[in-house]
């Protein structure tokens, strides 16, 4: 029979960094699923994308690390959105009951009526209060991806593990562009 790649949808939680490393030594590809995170947790996630860069062993994408690489290498405007299959334009999620919902990691989000203009709409209510998301750099390819549930997330920490991806992206594109 024909094999079917499997992925790994990991929630990321303390310990995370031991579930990748197992999913990625039984040559599954890894989703990471993330919200909201805590300072711990992103260091956790940095020494994940620490991982993936650089242990030669790894031969599975780790997302959203990998797409997003390519996306800065690329310079690509590609947003988390797309990259983790979240994209109400898109992407549709089916709960056990019926309800079409906006993601699985948003459950309590119910698809928005005007799912085609959802991604707009939120872009322009982040942009327009003047908040950090008006003068933050990865928001092109972010679109708010880390302002939900609470938009008042500081973004600080997420903004470090991004622009380690992006600093990756850029070495690449300097060697190999």
């Amino acid at each position: 029979g024909e094999l079917h790649p499997i992925c790994a949808t990991l929630t990321v939680v303390p310990g995370v960094q031991k579930a990748v490393k197992t999913a990625v030594s039984l040559g599954f590809a890894v989703k990471l699923e993330v919200t909201q995170p805590n300072r711990e947790l992103v260091e956790e996630m940095k020494s994940v994308l620490d991982y993936y860069l650089h242990q030669s062993t790894v031969d599975q994408p780790i997302q959203f690390f990998h797409s997003l690489l390519v996306a800065f290498y690329d310079q690509s405007p590609e947003t988390l959105w797309s990259i983790q299959c979240e994209d109400p334009y898109v992407d549709r999620y089916v709960t056990e009951s019926g309800r079409v919902i906006l993601s699985p990691r948003l459950d309590y989000l119910s698809m928005p009526d005007e799912e085609s203009t959802y991604l707009d709409e939120l872009r322009l209510e982040l942009l327009s209060g003047g908040g950090e998301c008006s003068t933050c750099t990865f928001f092109t390819n972010c679109v708010g991806y880390f302002k939900l549930p609470d938009r008042k997330y500081a973004c600080a920490h997420v903004k470090e593990l991004l622009s380690c991806i992006k600093n990756a992206g850029n070495r690449l594109r300097k060697q190999f562009g």
